[in-house]
């Protein structure tokens, strides 16, 4: 799926899929779709970026770590670990969002811990920005400014200092997403501040049609053809079909 976009905005379709421009958040399109401008339609380019990015997110961990403990031997198992960290490596060898945004998400808190530490406002903006790329990779970080409140409340209360960081953490954010929602707006007529998919992951997580997420029966076509059952369905599911 995230190939198809990348192959439409390449051909100059946009970031369209299966009939829905908003179906998929863009940093990630946008990264497959460079790759293959330079390199062509090749996977193997594209594991290679994604094997740097991991690489890269294991120096990030490493300097994080070294930031809170002040200690460089903690810091370096640290970074060692997650080189060795099955998740990370596994990751680079598919094509998912989790790559851009796992290196997107740990450079935010980097940024943010080095930007609080040297009271450098500047690098609260670039987190800001950053966190909005992120927030573009995969939408669940929409709501971080929000945690980020809260940490700031912890160490400041409700001093000058908390405002003076929330926003300029917060406004750099909402200028990074600005252009992807009002782009959302005209196509949709609606407020979709990231993409069209929440609704459905919601459905489909909490719905007694669905288990962990899968549907339990796929409906059959307007040609006529029959249900199909992904797996037993419970008895009373079954009997509410049939009324």
């Amino acid at each position: 799926k995230y190939d198809g976009v990348a192959l439409n905005i390449l051909s100059g379709a946009g970031f369209y899929w299966a009939g829905n421009y908003a179906y998929h958040l863009p940093v990630y399109p946008l990264f497959l779709a460079a790759v293959y401008y330079v390199f062509g339609h090749s996977y193997f380019w594209v594991r290679m970026f994604q094997s740097m990015l991991g690489a890269a997110v294991c120096i990030v961990i490493y300097i994080t770590v070294k930031r809170i403990l002040k200690e460089r031997k903690w810091a370096l198992a640290a970074g060692v670990f997650s080189g060795f960290y099955y998740g990370l490596i596994s990751m680079s060898a598919s094509l998912a969002n989790e790559n851009t945004f796992t290196f997107f998400l740990s450079l935010t808190i980097l940024l943010l811990i080095e930007g609080e530490e040297e009271s450098d406002f500047k690098t609260l903006a670039v987190a800001g920005i950053v966190l909005g790329v992120t927030t573009l990779s995969r939408g669940m970080t929409f709501i971080f400014p929000g945690f980020i409140f809260v940490w700031l409340f912890i160490k400041h209360q409700l001093s000058k200092r908390l405002w003076k960081s929330f926003l300029f953490i917060t406004i750099p954010f909402i200028i990074v997403l600005l252009p992807w929602i009002l782009r959302n707006y005209f196509i949709y007529h609606a407020f979709v501040p990231v993409n069209i998919q929440a609704g459905e992951i919601f459905w489909a997580s909490n719905s007694k049609w669905c288990d962990r997420g899968r549907p339990l029966i796929i409906y059959g076509g307007g040609d006529g053809s029959e249900n199909k059952y992904v797996k037993d369905l419970p008895p009373n599911i079954n009997k509410e079909m049939k009324a």
